[in-house]
């Protein structure tokens, strides 16, 4: 119980049956995939995998399932990934330091990556347009010194892919009474940026679980699609955006909700992403 003496990495045909060559094994659990071109990047807390050496990360050959000789620099136990054209990005599963790293896509190499966060738990990366969206509950580093506490979580970071630099704009989200203010998935258009998480407001506008704001300003869209639970469902239950997916104009949410911009939806909603209106 609670422990992972093997994990499997299958690719499945259309409908569902495991393609030749796959499931690959891991020795340890396997936390986050990224998918760039004809190559699987793999992050969790395995040692080996397909019976040779690799530590919390490695590459895959996306069609036939072979292991790829991509080694990264720095072991570790990793909890998500986001691939660039030039660099593989990490996040830490546990540990003090910085909490994200930065590979060479092409050799492993340690880059010199060194951007101001305090730890915390990074719940996904995105990389866009020279920029690497880090979501959870990191935040920038700030010059007063202090220990991070919980109500210092910005939820959703944009740093320089380059450099590490903080970018634009700022996004602040804060929680209902008693919960920790996180956010769990983020999507992104040319101009818009979604978000789903534990959060009440974003950016001082009460928004429930989920929101859209302004790629360049930050400003709130006014589009609402609050997550709900009936109040039947006892003190203290909270709805949760957990997982976002973008395909054309239409936002699919899912979590830990039974309504949607006012209509029953159980943990599964569709919205209209310009509009934010519940989809049938």
């Amino acid at each position: 119980v609670n422990t992972y003496p093997t994990a499997r990495i299958a690719r499945l045909d259309a409908d569902l049956r495991p393609q030749a060559g796959w499931p690959m094994l891991a020795n340890g659990l396997i936390q986050d995939l990224a998918r760039s071109g004809d190559t699987l990047f793999v992050a969790g807390n395995f040692t080996s995998i397909a019976g040779q050496p690799r530590a919390g990360l490695a590459a895959i050959d996306a069609a036939s399932g072979a292991l790829r000789p991509w080694t990264a620099a720095t072991p570790g136990s990793y909890g998500r990934i986001a691939v660039s054209d030039a660099r593989v990005y990490a996040a830490r599963a546990s540990g003090s330091g910085q909490p994200i790293a930065a590979f060479d896509r092409a050799t492993g190499a340690s880059h010199s990556w060194s951007p101001a966060l305090r730890s915390g738990p990074v719940q996904r990366l995105l990389v866009d347009d020279g920029v690497l969206f880090v979501a959870g509950g990191v935040v920038n580093d700030g010059p007063d010194g202090l220990p991070f506490t919980d109500d210092d979580a910005d939820g959703l970071l944009l740093l320089d892919a380059e450099s590490g630099a903080a970018r634009g704009p700022t996004v602040r989200t804060d929680a209902p009474p008693s919960r920790v203010s996180v956010v769990n998935d983020v999507v992104v258009t040319a101009d818009t940026i979604f978000l789903a998480g534990t959060f009440g407001t974003l950016n001082g506008e009460p928004r429930a679980g989920l929101a859209a704001i302004d790629r360049a300003t930050g400003a709130v869209r006014p589009w609402r699609a609050d997550l709900e639970y009936p109040a039947y469902n006892g003190p203290g239950t909270i709805p949760v955006g957990e997982a976002l997916a973008l395909d054309g104009d239409t936002l699919y949410v899912g979590g830990s909700f039974e309504r949607a911009g006012g209509a029953f939806r159980r943990n599964l909603a569709a919205l209209d992403a310009s509009t934010g209106a519940l989809l049938p």
